[in-house]
């Protein structure tokens, strides 16, 4: 089940013999020295925790497996493992403006999305606080970590201000919000 923000770990651990097995979870970040418990005695093949108490990084996960519950202390038997490298990234994009025009009858907004450490997944709009509204990027591809867009609005028939919301999420459904306000047409 999704939570924002936590990260699940799973893992596969059999004893030849058929002992019950309890794991040690730990994490170590990108350059670390010390791997730092997570979790002791766990029994489930796996284990979901809040990645926002950690730092946008890299890590690696080590599961510890146990045959202590089956055996005496002087019987029982480790084996470890270490994860592949992922990635935590608490932090949204950023969002900047590259200009607001009006153009036949239009309201143009150019605007970028830039993440340091994830793709930037989708963009919407919103206009004086009405639905969101999917905008794609100019090369018509989340497929990078640094997306431009040209959205294009047409003109409130009201000719009134408007305010146009801007929003746009990171794989790790990291949001940011800008917005702009159009005035009103003379």
């Amino acid at each position: 089940q999704y939570a924002k923000g936590y990260i699940t770990v799973r893992w596969n651990a059999t004893d030849e013999n058929g002992d019950m097995l309890v794991y040690r979870i730990e994490i170590q970040g990108k350059g670390e020295k010390i791997w730092r418990l997570l979790k002791d005695k766990v029994q489930d093949k796996h284990f979901s925790f809040d990645g926002s108490a950690f730092a946008d990084g890299e890590y690696t996960i080590r599961i510890t497996a146990s045959d202590e519950p089956s055996n005496t202390p002087a019987q029982a038997l480790t084996g470890s493992s270490i994860s592949d490298v992922f990635t935590i990234d608490n932090t949204p994009p950023q969002l900047s403006s590259n200009g607001v025009k009006a153009e036949n009858g239009q309201t143009v907004i150019h605007f970028s999305a830039k993440d340091a450490l994830s793709w930037i997944d989708k963009a919407e709009y919103s206009v004086n606080g009405s639905e969101w509204v999917l905008v794609e990027p100019q090369n018509r591809v989340s497929d990078s970590q640094e997306l431009n867009y040209e959205l294009r609005i047409p003109k409130n028939a009201t000719g009134g201000e408007e305010v146009i919301a801007v929003r746009a999420f990171d794989e790790n459904d990291n949001e940011a919000v800008t917005r702009f306000v159009v005035p009103a047409s003379e």
